[in-house]
């Protein structure tokens, strides 16, 4: 289960595992499957994976939105480690 944020029909989810120094396994997992399934309450559907990483387009506005969905965690998160940690959009198809 992951905290999201609603980017139009698009789903934003952050992969700082708590500030730990490296990224979650399900991000890796995420990317090299490049879809996933999604379950929000009883719906489910596929989407497609975008990894953002610090400098990507909308990368930024993406990050602002889903650490103010989240209280500010995810800012609080980054500084606990060096690692730029990825925001990945899911694409629901």
């Amino acid at each position: 289960m992951l905290t999201y944020a609603k980017d139009g029909a698009d789903y934003v989810v952050v992969a700082s595992k708590g500030g730990a120094p490296r990224n979650p396994a399900w991000f890796h997992n995420m990317v090299k499957a490049g879809t996933v399934d999604v379950q929000v309450g009883t719906d489910r559907f596929p989407a497609i994976v975008e990894a953002l990483r610090p400098g990507a387009a909308d990368y930024q506005r993406l990050w602002d939105l889903a650490d103010a969905n989240n209280g500010g965690r995810y800012a609080a998160y980054q500084r606990k480690t060096t690692r730029p940690i990825p925001v990945v959009r899911l694409r629901p198809v």
